[in-house]
């Protein structure tokens, strides 16, 4: 598999995603989450965007826990660019899920969506004219398969993902959680958890604020009162982090994140991140820094010291961490 982007929002905050309006990252207290915090799109007009690479098909995964509805629910859009071309939504009226092309409802399901409860929602959606795919499984059991035209148009492909809000007074009315997208396959069940900087690493180069350079980057939400910084190139910082909880069947992959931003005319215009295993630090590449906080990230779908998936052990003892770049 390839994973291309997740987020638990775990970090307190949704700045992982391009585009956002009227979000919450909230506790996931009480709402059958997963970890300390959840997404909410439950006002007018909220919504959040990635932007993705240009691909025909992509598969994704999220736990989804429905309100009470105002009207149909949009619950994931696909577009190219500016332009709307299918999506999922909940049928107001019948309770059911609805996919569309364009405004037209190419097919329909059959489970009972009931507010307040949270559901796992897995999508399949291939672009194509004739033998388009566009697939919805609820709680892992296929609630929608349908083969056909799925293209709107002339789009072929699809770069840019929405959770909530489409048009009007078609609201999201939900909370979300666990998001997970992938380009080759089923995601299934599986839970995204934070390991948060609990100790100093291999590498202490950054200047921090005050105190101990892990201690200001452990809060979540991030403050912004308390930070590291450095106006050079090719330095690097590295944290211990907390290990993995709970029972840990396999891991699919690992997500270094930075929140990071420039100030004045800086030296170093790019960080890379980094994840140091066996007393090796391996570099991501170049991740753009701009003027104002956003989080940066990348994935390893292997441990890099080894080339083959993760152990909860290597997850345990790899530092995590950042390196200013040119």
């Amino acid at each position: 598999m390839a994973r291309e982007f997740i987020d638990g929002w775990e970090s307190g905050d949704s700045d992982l995603w391009d585009t956002r309006s009227n979000d919450l990252t909230i506790s996931s207290a009480g709402l059958d989450m997963d970890g300390d915090y959840c997404l909410s799109l439950t006002n007018s007009v909220s919504y959040v965007e990635k932007n993705v690479t240009d691909d025909d098909e992509k598969y994704f995964a999220f736990l989804w826990r429905p309100q009470s509805p105002s009207s149909h629910q949009p619950i994931i859009l696909f577009y190219s660019g500016s332009a709307y071309l299918s999506a999922l939504f909940r049928n107001s009226t019948t309770n059911n899920l609805d996919i569309y092309r364009g405004t037209t409802v190419i097919a329909s399901g059959t489970k009972n969506i009931v507010n307040d409860v949270t559901y796992l929602v897995e999508v399949r959606f291939k672009i194509a004219d004739a033998g388009g795919r566009f697939v919805v499984k609820v709680d892992d059991v296929t609630d929608i398969d349908f083969t056909g035209d799925t293209q709107e148009s002339t789009y072929t492909q699809f770069n840019r993902v929405r959770l909530g809000y489409y048009a009007s007074t078609y609201f999201a009315a939900a909370y979300y959680d666990n998001f997970r997208m992938d380009n080759a396959g089923w995601i299934g069940t599986s839970r995204i958890q934070a390991k948060i900087p609990s100790g100093a690493g291999n590498s202490t180069n950054w200047t921090p604020s005050a105190g101990a350079n892990w201690q200001c980057i452990d809060e979540r939400p991030a403050s912004d009162v308390d930070y590291n910084k450095i106006n050079s190139n090719n330095i690097t910082d590295t944290y211990l982090t907390g290990n993995l909880t709970g029972s840990i069947n396999s891991i699919k992959c690992v997500q270094g994140q930075s929140r990071t931003r420039t100030e004045g005319t800086p030296t170093p215009t790019n960080l890379k991140l980094v994840t140091r295993r066996s007393g090796t630090d391996y570099l991501s590449g170049d991740k753009a820094i701009s003027a104002t906080y956003k989080s940066l990230f990348n994935i390893w779908e292997t441990d890099p010291s080894t080339s083959v998936a993760w152990t909860e052990s290597g997850v345990n003892a790899a530092e995590s961490g950042i390196r200013s770049a040119a």
